[in-house]
């Protein structure tokens, strides 16, 4: 049924091309390899054994683009062939497909829509994003989108937004994961009150499902976002959150199945600044999930980024992240969690023609278990070479 689904939204995104190409106005198809080198020296990111391996990455694609002056299409699909220099039972060819659709169905109101399928082995996918290490399990990842935008008036717009995702695995010791979310996003000029500024509010539910538990979390921020000059512009979001959490367990009286439940409280927000298109800075406070593991948690994050092209071929790029992950303070927390986390990754970039390129990069990354009293940290050093060629425009 998931695959159904899946296809059904693919083809959907694929209908575009089935009008006459008299009808677009930009058409392109565009194929692509790139050869990616890594060296990690711990693999599996322990804090005692540390197993360093070269990892080689061979990934051809096919993009097709169908733009129009009211339609955007995109689709992609790429094979991924990673293999491993020791652990070579980690080698695999794992699919990843991908579309966007964005259509403006009048000067004021457009629809969009995106839908993924990826299919991967590797045991360090999503680390940046999670802190959370795999081990050698098949994982099947689908992710929808469906919103819309419309501009209530010259000063005022909302959207309306529903996302899906969904990942499955192969192996009994993860838990399948699955997140609906649907937000609502207000916003309003305000430069007649306050020059250079918009003012915003979001409303969200977001469930989470994840090994026999289910958490509901409502959230509500209000915000603003201002240009205090033409370099320099900030925005801050600040609210409530109130998750209710339900439990499947066994009474240890009887040995009978029942429902547990616990709610909990408090703010969340992000706040952040940058300088022109090359320096942000941003904070954020929330509740999130982790794909894999049982539970929710609550994220403080700080993350910041510098980009700046050198020359006409030449950019670099270097991004530093620190994450405060703890389980949820309810009862029904299945595993407790209290980590630091803390990255850090430079990244050269040399754009030789528009159809090859060069990139280079230094990943550091490290994690401090507060209830093991445990450090671990890896080194990973990356050289990807991208060539793309349109056969046609």
């Amino acid at each position: 049924m998931k695959l159904a689904t899946f296809l059904l939204s693919f083809l959907l995104l694929f209908a575009p091309w089935l009008t006459a190409s008299a009808l677009a106005d930009e058409r392109k198809v565009i194929p692509s390899i790139t050869v990616q080198q890594e060296y990690n020296d711990n693999l599996y990111f322990s804090s005692q054994i540390r197993d360093s391996d070269f990892i080689t990455t061979v990934s051809p694609a096919l993009e097709l683009i169908n733009n129009t002056e009211r339609l955007q299409a995109g689709i992609k699909m790429q094979l991924n062939g990673v293999y491993y220099h020791k652990n070579q039972n980690l080698h695999s060819i794992d699919p990843d497909y991908s579309g966007t659709l964005r259509y403006a169905m009048s000067p004021r109101a457009n629809l969009f829509t995106s839908a993924g399928y990826r299919r991967d082995l590797r045991v360090d996918r999503d680390f940046t994003q999670t802190e959370f290490l795999f081990g050698a399990v098949n994982r099947t990842r689908y992710i929808y989108r469906l919103g819309g935008d419309y501009a209530l008036s010259e000063i005022m717009d909302g959207q309306l937004q529903y996302s899906f995702n969904g990942d499955y695995y192969e192996g009994s010791n993860y838990s399948d994961y699955k997140s609906q979310d649907i937000s609502f996003l207000l916003s309003r000029d305000l430069s007649r009150i306050v020059p250079r500024t918009t003012g915003r509010m979001n409303l969200g539910i977001t469930k989470f499902n994840t090994a026999g538990s289910e958490v509901t979390n409502y959230s509500g921020t209000i915000g603003t976002k201002r240009r205090l000059n033409e370099q320099i512009s900030y925005f801050v979001d600040i609210g409530l959150r109130y998750t209710q959490s339900i439990a499947n367990t066994i009474s240890v009286a009887n040995g009978n199945p029942y429902e547990e439940d616990a709610d909990s409280s408090g703010l969340s927000g992000q706040a952040g600044v940058s300088y022109l298109n090359n320096v942000k800075l941003v904070f954020s406070h929330g509740v999130t999930a982790t794909s894999g593991r049982s539970g929710t948690i609550e994220r403080t994050a700080a993350q910041a980024n510098v980009n700046r092209r050198l020359t006409g071929i030449i950019r670099v790029d270097c991004t530093v992240g620190y994450f405060m992950d703890k389980s949820m303070q309810d009862k029904l927390s299945a595993l407790v969690i209290d980590e630091r986390y803390l990255w850090f990754q430079p990244k050269i970039f040399y754009d030789f023609t528009n159809q090859i390129a060069l990139e280079t990069s230094y990943n550091y990354e490290m994690v401090n278990n507060s209830e093991t009293n445990t450090d671990a940290y890896r080194n990973l050093v990356l050289l990807r070479l991208v060539f793309q060629h349109p056969l046609f425009k």
